[in-house]
């Protein structure tokens, strides 16, 4: 549970990370892909090679613009831009059990994990060969004395978790409190890139 601003900046901080680690992948593995033309691919298959480089390279544009948005809240509720992201392959636990990031070429079983670490909260998916995670969970001291990670099965429950936090500490301190700690109004100076929508 999300109760204070320095979680807030913390999730957040996390989900800046897991979004420029994913668009990592995605674009990892769009360059794995042959090109239409290319030894080997016939004009059929050329012409389905360059469908499926564009639609994830509008997914990784998508993952680039989620980066954008999650570091224009933490400048909003008072915490600094963060693009810095752990190496990869991730390291196990770095990130919850079931989010496994790693860069792999495109295959069936690279786009069956990245249907899978997207899935809606509800969605019953299973990962693919090759990307089991280990099977431990977060565990989340009941009152820290710091900011730690929460445990989310899903990117979907993560953004879940923060649109519950922002909720609450809207109700508690006020929204201009949170969106402007400093009272100063210059969040808007500070806008990574706007957020569609």
């Amino acid at each position: 549970m999300i109760d204070t601003r320095e979680q807030l900046i913390h999730v957040l901080t996390e989900a800046a990370e897991v979004e420029h680690n994913l668009l990592c992948s995605y674009l990892y593995a769009v360059f794995s892909l042959k090109r239409a033309g290319e030894e080997g691919l016939s004009e059929a298959q050329g012409e389905a090679v360059e469908r499926w480089r564009k639609l994830i390279l509008s997914v990784a544009l998508e993952e680039m613009t989620h980066l954008a948005c999650v570091n224009n809240l933490l400048l909003a509720v008072g915490g600094a831009t963060h693009f810095d992201r752990p190496n990869l392959p991730v390291a196990p636990g770095y990130h919850p059990a079931g989010v496994v990031v790693r860069l792999t070429p495109f295959d069936a079983e690279t786009l069956e994990h990245f249907i899978f670490l997207e899935r809606p909260v509800s969605a019953r998916v299973s990962d693919a060969p090759g990307f089991a995670s280990a099977d431990a969970g977060r565990e989340v001291p009941g009152r820290p004395l710091t900011p730690s990670a929460i445990d989310y099965a899903t990117i979907g429950e993560l953004y879940d978790a923060l649109a519950e936090g922002f909720t609450r500490l809207s109700a508690e301190l006020g929204e201009h409190a949170l969106i402007d700690p400093g009272g100063l109004g210059v969040v808007s100076k500070k806008v990574v890139h706007p957020c569609p929508g």
